[in-house]
């Protein structure tokens, strides 16, 4: 147990910053739940059939309106910009077959009219959730400790290891802040996956309330 005068409190708050912003809750609330919403708002406004001109326009104009409503830093794109970027997007569809994954798509969409684009935004709107999840999690790491002096960096270390002498294996505990410095970010986001979980776990047990 430590005592008051062994505690580093601006390193331990640092801590629990970037344990603050990394979990799934909070995640779920800055980046998900806004990118959400922006997607059932957004309305097609087209008829059937479908063409190429017209897939491109409605991709073009829901990739503006995610990133103009969605953004934690809201951005205007022109309609050439939203364009080349809902085509690279559609470069990492998971599902789009051969190396023509856009113009596999667009047959796609073309064949199946309104119910296949609908799928293909939905599939835009997970994309740009993964991406700005990513960009998310490395500003936090980046604001609050890959950017700090390396004293600080040790200070933030040797706090975090007496913070979690109880449960942190021996060859941790062992090493110096300087030996952790690399992987002391890997350290953080193991903490942050286990309260994920422990978060889920009690979601789940709480929905099963009102079943």
């Amino acid at each position: 147990m430590m005592r008051d005068s062994e505690i580093d409190h601006g390193a331990i708050n640092a801590i629990y910053k970037i344990i603050e912003y990394l979990c799934d809750e909070k995640i779920t609330q800055e980046i998900e739940d806004p990118i959400d919403a922006a997607t059932v708002n957004f309305q097609m406004g087209i008829s059937e059939p479908i063409t190429h001109g017209t897939f491109n326009t409605v991709i073009s104009e829901f990739i503006k309106h995610l990133y103009s409503k969605a953004h934690r830093f809201p951005r205007q794109l022109s309609e050439r910009e939203a364009l080349a970027e809902a085509i690279h997007l559609l470069g990492r569809f998971p599902d789009a077959p051969g190396p023509d994954r856009y113009g596999a798509i667009v047959a796609r969409v073309i064949a199946g009219g309104q119910e296949a684009l609908k799928s293909v935004l939905v599939q835009l709107s997970k994309l740009v959730k993964e991406i700005e999840k990513e960009k998310y999690i490395q500003w936090a790491l980046t604001c609050y400790f890959h950017n700090l002096e390396m004293e600080a960096k040790y200070r933030m270390i040797d706090a975090y290891k007496k913070l979690k002498s109880q449960i942190l294996p021996s060859t941790i505990k062992n090493m110096k802040p300087g030996q952790m410095v690399e992987y002391f970010p890997d350290i953080i986001m193991a903490d942050v996956r286990y309260r994920n979980m422990m978060w889920h776990h009690q979601k789940a047990g709480n929905s099963h309330v009102f079943n």
